[in-house]
């Protein structure tokens, strides 16, 4: 049973027939269910327990990249369920482009096909899942891996811990199917000539474990290039443990 959360964005005439086209070609395809919309007062964790109460099994994510990463982020205790989108409205589409999903209405054909994917997921201080990255900007910082090594970032230098993309290297999706992360440093090199821009030296590392612990100054890390939580934070890769349903065209 399919249940379908609809972004609060999706409220334009143009949306609404949007919305309709894509009802009648999922009850055509076979694959209706209830349609939610999100509200203030009827929020992402409100509408999955509501679908685990009726005994839905596939959640349709029907907006963009952020509401994606926001239903992940409730999922730890729920991994029996799978995770559709249909790509709508205004962007960004980064996450969908990457796991293959056309926007609009040929999504509801992919949809149908159900071609699943087990995909790693991170978990944030064993609470809240993210799917994509987090990132972190200029402050002083040190990453502590896999329990092993430290690595102490200055401030010039800007890391992402990646399961899929970041926006530091935007169009180098991950792989998130190898139970590891990657580590990414984003570091400025300066150059003898004063006319040549100052370029960037990117370096990177795998991991499964990564504490991330401020220096001395309040560190706001980015979660999936939306929200934002301060750190320190303990992040862990959760390997194959979110069933998501991908296109042909995805990019891993």
């Amino acid at each position: 049973m399919h249940h379908y959360f609809i972004d609060s964005s999706l409220a334009t005439p143009r949306s609404a027939k949007d919305l309709a086209r894509i009802e009648t070609r999922v009850t055509d395809l076979g694959i209706k269910g209830k349609m939610t919309r999100l509200t203030p007062l009827h929020d992402v964790a409100s509408c999955i327990r509501d679908a685990r109460m009726s005994n839905a099994d596939t959640l349709v994510v029907v907006g963009n990249d952020q509401l994606l990463s926001r239903t992940i982020r409730h999922l730890r205790a729920h991994p029996r369920l799978t995770v559709g989108m249909i790509p709508l409205g205004t962007g960004p589409f980064l996450f969908a482009r990457a796991l293959g999903l056309p926007e609009g209405l040929a999504a509801c054909d992919t949809l149908a096909a159900r071609r699943t994917e087990m995909l790693d997921v991170g978990s944030l201080n064993e609470n809240e899942l993210f799917f994509s990255s987090v990132e972190m900007a200029h402050a002083p910082y040190t990453l502590e891996c896999d329990h092993a090594f430290r690595v102490q970032a200055d401030p010039s230098t800007r890391a992402s811990v990646q399961n899929l993309l970041s926006s530091l290297l935007p169009k180098a999706a991950d792989c998130p199917t190898d139970g590891r992360f990657t580590v990414l440093f984003a570091s400025p090199v300066s150059s003898r000539w004063r006319r040549t821009p100052r370029c960037v030296q990117h370096t990177s590392f795998a991991a499964r474990a990564v504490r991330i612990v401020p220096s001395a100054e309040e560190l706001i890390v980015t979660i999936d290039g939306f929200r934002r939580v301060r750190a320190p934070l303990i992040i862990e890769i959760l390997p194959r443990h979110l069933a998501v349903i991908v296109g042909k065209e995805r990019t891993f």
